[in-house]
């Protein structure tokens, strides 16, 4: 035991909440349910398709992690996608066409989701613990980060862009704000949640040991 919770050495990164099962669509109308798609790290982006200031911060750190998963062999061990806020106005061609308007990596399959209202809400808000909200529940109402300052006035939500780090099970395991996210961060989490997924037998024991002594990295 004190080997454990003073040597720390296995680190893991901490099981937040569950992620509600949930049923989506993709930017070419295709069905898209979790946990079916899971696979050992997901990574969900939440931005609006309407957000420009959003993707501008989002492209580049996908770029990051197409790298970071070519250079360590992570293809089969990592899923990305995106899901809008709002859904009332991002539909299947919204989400489609910001597919095509963006500067996406080539090699990243990204699935651009978007669903029900109440789907969306139970999912970015419920699961991944991201507020979404009006304009005037934010405060006075003035366009900020997450807010279009040209169409401010005609949207109906304000929110936080982020990207969320879910297990395959369905616990968050990270969650960042998108305009302050290094590479050396991402590939650090990233490699720690493969590591534990990857371990098998009397490894198993030690990664739930180190989740009892809240091993986690500084």
């Amino acid at each position: 035991m004190l080997y454990f919770a003073l040597g720390r050495p296995v680190q893991v990164l901490p099981r937040g909440q569950a992620v509600p099962a949930f049923d989506m669509v993709d930017q070419n109308g295709t069905a898209y349910r979790f946990p079916d798609r899971a696979l050992p790290v997901n990574v969900y982006v939440v931005a609006a398709a309407w957000d420009t200031r959003a993707a501008d911060a989002i492209v580049p750190l996908l770029h990051e992690l197409d790298s970071l998963v070519a250079e360590r062999g992570w293809q089969e061990l990592v899923h990305v996608a995106w899901i809008t806020p709002d859904p009332e106005r991002d539909d299947v061609a919204a989400m489609r066409a910001l597919a095509e308007r963006l500067p996406l990596p080539e090699r990243l399959d990204v699935a651009m989701l978007t669903g029900a209202p109440v789907t969306t809400r139970l999912v970015v808000g419920g699961g991944f613990g991201i507020y979404v909200g009006t304009p005037q529940a934010a405060g006075d109402g003035q366009p900020g980060f997450g807010l279009d300052d040209a169409r401010a006035q005609a949207l109906a939500v304000v929110y936080e862009p982020a990207m969320v780090v879910v297990d395959e099970i369905g616990y968050v395991r990270a969650r960042y704000g998108v305009r302050n996210l290094s590479k050396a961060r991402l590939a650090r989490d990233l490699g720690l949640l493969v590591k534990e997924a990857q371990a098998e037998g009397a490894s198993r024991l030690i990664y739930e040991t180190a989740h009892l002594f809240m091993c986690y990295p500084r």
